[in-house]
């Protein structure tokens, strides 16, 4: 669980209503201390997986592709964001098992990467045309 706590570092996220960003996390004896840039939070080891719930992620990935040189996404960038969407639609699929009432955000978060897919098809067909 401290290994997961520690992938959130220097991320933003909504909780409990308030934009936070996780600046780090410590392991002492039973609890997890959570330090963010609003305030600190304890956590039993039990309680942890419903912090690590009740995350929303503000701007999970980036909706431009940024080129290369050669006018080319570059590799490292296009994971990125191919990670950013991938770990968003299983954080929300993780979600919908447990609360069967987020599949309202659920579908609005599905929605909003289709788009974002959309636009990158589009970027990319673009490129494409203006290089011919």
């Amino acid at each position: 669980m401290e290994e997961k706590l520690k992938e959130l570092i220097d991320k933003e996220f909504i909780y409990q209503g308030k934009k936070i960003t996780i600046k780090t996390v410590k392991k002492i004896n039973a609890s997890f201390v959570v330090i963010t840039d609003k305030r600190t939070f304890n956590f039993y080891e039990a309680e942890v997986h419903k912090f690590i719930q009740d995350l929303e992620i503000i701007n999970p990935i980036k909706p431009t592709i940024k080129m290369d040189q050669n006018e080319k996404p570059t590799e490292e960038l296009q994971v990125k964001s191919q990670e950013g969407v991938r770990q968003v639609l299983l954080d929300t699929l993780a979600k919908v098992k447990n609360d069967k009432s987020y599949i309202p955000q659920a579908n609005a978060i599905c929605n909003i990467a289709s788009q974002l897919i959309n636009i990158q098809k589009l970027e990319l067909q673009m490129l494409a045309q203006s290089k011919k």
